[in-house]
């Protein structure tokens, strides 16, 4: 060999060494994905096992009997739709197919047969930006649950016969659930929970079922439940839902709604009051839902002359000083549960059929004495519930139990009815009369304590000062002070609640009374002049602590 072609091969492998380091590894060639086909018989984990990243693996037609678990980003999907693929869980208490890995994609299966207590069909475990689409989910505890997994899209599913979750979503946060069809499950359709926001649940149809909130800043729009639209109000105050055309009622951070005259039925809740106040529920009809009317974390409610016909009748969970009074609870297996609930008044209503009940520490009767008419005499006594299962006597025959109704522990009606409130007739109680609010002022941003007196205030069932202006919290004290009574009130101010008077409104089953003027907003201590500077805010001078002031208001 020359010295010249030497030359030549030497400077023709630099050059090629010069290339190769010059192209970066990402511009070079990649694997193509593979697509790998398994059949009825063949095992689909192996599939995944054997599978990089990217690749594609089609189901084809028949039965597989399999749970596997998807921990690389692959495409799982049937050659022929979901009618004509169906995977069963091999383990019932696992899940079908449990996702841990991000970017993966399941379409056109049907999925069944993991019955096991919350375990799925499928199962996304902390994950993202997976896509369940096209599959059928059938016959499972769960049909689609997402855990700790945000921005995943769940489109155009069939859930059907999940005996306890169509969808559950638990701290997880950006997903999308749209264009799915919820048919038939058995406790909740789409169960949105705790810790789970900006979610969007969009144009879902839920027949013979419906959705469960318990979380908050979320999107809910365009759904329908039994051919109605879901009501679904977020962050609202002061309206009014009614009329034929609803589905079903959810209220999150809501304040002064009414709902009234619905007739609701075969959902997985007909209305639910989510950290909701001042509001009230009365005239509807619920029946054959997992709950009728669930109050969760919610206070200062009115619900009134319902009739109710579900699983649960009435369930209470950490819900605080509500009334509720003159509803008909007819057969259902709990006509009354409560749950971390406690100073709600519960009286005068019908639970005919009881085969379970608890109230933990609420007021099972009238807080004072009511003047009625009963069996053609006038009488007047504390009044209670009608229970079904009560068998007491009543040997005076003042229409009240001689013995109280027990739920078991410390947990009894002292005044049972012995027929239907409706065999009363009760006279009229007079409406609440607000003599002072004490403080009468506070400021932007502040949560503090207020005691209202008055007489006839027992039974409140909301306390109203107005937008911007949040009860947390409603007592009524049953000792008077000087002939009055009075309500004990936790309030919090919101930064941008309007500088002004404000009216202060006492809600109880028999009216309204107000106090004009009861109340004021005022600046808070930050924004306010430097002492010695004149301050002219609503007209009221101002000392060293201005927040603390009190100006009594009395009745004219």
């Amino acid at each position: 060999m020359t010295a010249r072609l030497v030359s030549m091969l030497v400077a023709l492998a630099l050059c090629l060494s010069l290339v190769y380091v010059l192209v970066p590894p990402s511009a070079r060639p990649v694997r193509a994905a593979t697509t790998w086909y398994v059949n009825p018989g063949e095992s689909i984990q192996d599939a995944v096992d054997s599978a990089s990243p990217g690749d594609t693996i089609i189901l084809g037609d028949g039965l597989f009997t399999d749970n596997v678990n998807v921990a690389k980003a692959v495409t799982i999907q049937s050659e022929h739709g979901a009618a004509a693929t169906t995977v069963q869980a091999a383990n019932r208490d696992d899940d079908v197919f449990c996702v841990t890995a991000d970017g993966v994609n399941i379409s056109g299966l049907t999925v069944r047969d993991a019955t096991g207590w919350l375990f799925a069909g499928i199962s996304l475990m902390n994950v993202s930006h997976c896509t369940i689409s096209g599959n059928s989910l059938i016959s499972n505890c769960a049909g689609i649950q997402l855990e700790n997994s945000d921005s995943n899209t769940l489109i155009g599913n069939y859930l059907s016969a999940n005996w306890y979750y169509g969808i559950r979503i638990a701290g997880s946060d950006g997903n999308t659930v749209s264009g799915n069809t919820f048919s038939d499950t058995g406790y909740y359709g789409l169960d949105l929970g705790s810790e789970s926001s900006e979610n969007v649940i969009a144009g879902n149809v839920f027949t013979h079922s419906g959705l469960y909130v318990s979380a908050r800043h979320n999107t809910v729009e365009d759904n329908t439940v039994n051919g109605k639209p879901l009501v679904y109000l977020e962050g609202v105050s002061g309206a009014t839902v009614t009329g034929p055309d609803v589905g079903q009622v959810i209220l999150v951070d809501c304040d002064r709604i009414t709902v009234d005259g619905l007739t609701l039925d075969s959902t997985t809740v007909g209305i639910e009051l989510w950290n909701t106040v001042n509001s009230t529920v009365k005239n509807n009809i619920i029946n054959w839902s997992t709950y009728a009317i669930n109050l969760h974390e919610s206070t200062c409610n009115l619900l009134t002359k319902n009739t109710l016909g579900s699983y649960f009748g009435i369930y209470l969970a950490l819900a605080e000083s509500n009334v509720i009074t003159e509803n008909d609870v007819l057969d259902s297996a709990y006509a009354m549960e409560s749950w971390l609930s406690v100073n709600n008044t519960i009286y005068l209503n019908n639970f005919r059929f009881t085969y379970g009940c608890s109230t933990e520490e609420n007021l099972l009767n009238f807080p004072r004495q009511l003047t009625y008419e009963y069996d053609g005499s006038t009488r007047v006594g504390y009044m209670g519930n009608y229970w079904g299962n009560y068998y007491g006597n009543d040997v005076d025959g003042d229409g009240i139990g001689d013995t109280p109704y027990s739920m078991g522990g410390s947990q009894q009606d002292n005044y049972p009815l012995m027929q239907p409130f409706e065999n009363y007739s009760i006279s009229p109680v007079e409406h609440p009369i607000i003599r002072s609010v004490l403080p009468s002022q506070g400021a932007q941003g502040q949560t503090l304590t207020v005691v209202i007196s008055g007489q006839y205030l027992d039974g409140a069932a909301n306390v109203d000062f107005g937008p911007g202006i949040t009860v947390n919290s409603l007592t009524f004290n049953s000792m008077q002070l000087n002939g009055l009574d009075q309500i004990t009130i936790n309030i919090t101010i919101d930064t941008s609640a309007a500088l002004e008077l404000r009216d202060v409104s006492v809600t109880t089953p028999y009216g309204t009374g107000t106090k004009a003027g009861g109340f004021a907003v005022v600046e808070a201590a930050s924004k306010r002049p430097s002492r010695g500077k004149h301050v002219g805010k609503l007209g009221m001078s101002t000392g060293h602590n201005a927040d603390l002031i009190a100006i009594v208001a009395t009745a004219a």
